[in-house]
């Protein structure tokens, strides 16, 4: 499904894919099931994050798959002054989007944490369950927020995030500190 008619007419165009143009909130979907539900850059842009996910939840069946990729709020690439942009309605750490997964009924099974910028989510259907919110959560977002205020002067960000090399060794490779885990992500308190 994509709603811009020039990238849908691409996606049919050069992988051949049977595409809906159409925006996910109007789409009548009733009925249908899908094997697999790839968001990249997409959830933190829906007025409603916990209803996208209950309604990709409703067509999936029980060996469904779902990939998400966000911007990690904790781990950002842009400057402090651009952090919170007007189409971002909502920001995850992989922390509580593995939370908002939980409560519509979904499970991570693999965490992808990129040093700077973004991280990926796959998740299979489960049973909805009311998550826990850990009551440091939004302490380690706010001190995330200003130790990358901090360093992105400091450290001169700015400039290294505009060189191709940098992003490829450091920007875009996983972070060490989510590798110890193994590869499940954090999880709350049923």
């Amino acid at each position: 499904m994509e709603p811009d008619p020039s990238q849908a007419a691409f996606a049919r165009r050069h992988w051949n894919l049977k595409v809906l143009q159409a925006r996910f909130e109007e789409a009548d979907l009733r009925g249908e099931q899908f094997d697999l539900f790839v968001a990249s850059h997409v959830i933190e842009h829906f007025p409603d994050p916990l209803g996208f996910l209950a309604r990709l939840k409703d067509l999936a069946h029980p060996h469904s798959g779902l990939f998400l990729e966000t911007p990690n709020i904790l781990a950002p690439k842009v400057s402090p002054v651009r952090l919170f942009s007007l189409s971002h309605n909502f920001y995850f750490c992989p922390e509580t989007l593995n939370l908002l997964l939980a409560k519509a009924g979904w499970q991570a099974t693999r965490l992808r944490v990129f040093r700077r910028d973004a991280f990926q989510v796959l998740a299979k259907p489960a049973t909805p369950r009311q998550p826990e919110i850990p009551p440091y959560l939004a302490r380690e977002v706010q001190q995330a927020l200003n130790r990358h205020r901090y360093f992105y002067y400091l450290k001169l960000l700015f400039l290294w995030r505009k060189l191709p090399w940098w992003q490829d060794f450091w920007m875009y490779t996983e972070d060490p500190r989510y590798e110890a885990a193994g590869p499940q992500p954090p999880t709350g308190s049923a």
